[in-house]
């Protein structure tokens, strides 16, 4: 009998701070601080063609078409149709350069880094299982 109520006394035990775990979850969300959005303020430019011009805000990396539907280059005040966005985990500043880490799927990432010799230029650099990539068309440099 003694053995039965040890048992009992605990699973409620276990079950008890089985409770308390799960609901002391909370959900983090990333987004860009104030200094970096300072300084990705405007608008940024892929060196691929077809190009996007590029948009930050608090949350998102906004990738906006360069032309229009003729495939003709808009005028760089003009931004095309939203064609995608990604979700910005975080930014960091480090001896004066930027890593600004996005999301782009489950499980994937992707950064960009100021360039080492103009800091209006955000390389691109991909994360891989087997390393990391570097694309210049994927690249960004700010246009006035």
């Amino acid at each position: 009998m003694k053995k039965r109520k040890f048992l009992v006394l605990v699973m409620c035990i276990v079950m008890i701070f089985s409770t308390v775990t799960i609901s002391g979850t909370t959900n983090v969300e990333a987004k860009a601080t104030k200094k970096a959005l300072k300084y990705l303020k405007g608008t940024w430019h892929t060196w691929g063609m077809p190009g996007y011009k590029v948009k930050f805000t608090k949350k998102y990396v906004k990738y906006y078409a360069d032309y229009d539907s003729n495939f003709n280059q808009l005028s760089s005040k003009k931004l095309g149709k939203l064609e995608f966005k990604h979700k910005i985990v975080s930014t960091k500043k480090k001896k004066g350069k930027w890593t600004i880490k996005v999301k782009r799927g489950k499980g994937s990432y992707y950064y960009f880094k100021t360039s080492a010799n103009d800091k209006k230029v955000l390389e691109y650099w991909g994360k891989l299982k087997d390393g990391n990539t570097y694309s210049g068309s994927d690249s960004l440099e700010k246009w006035k």
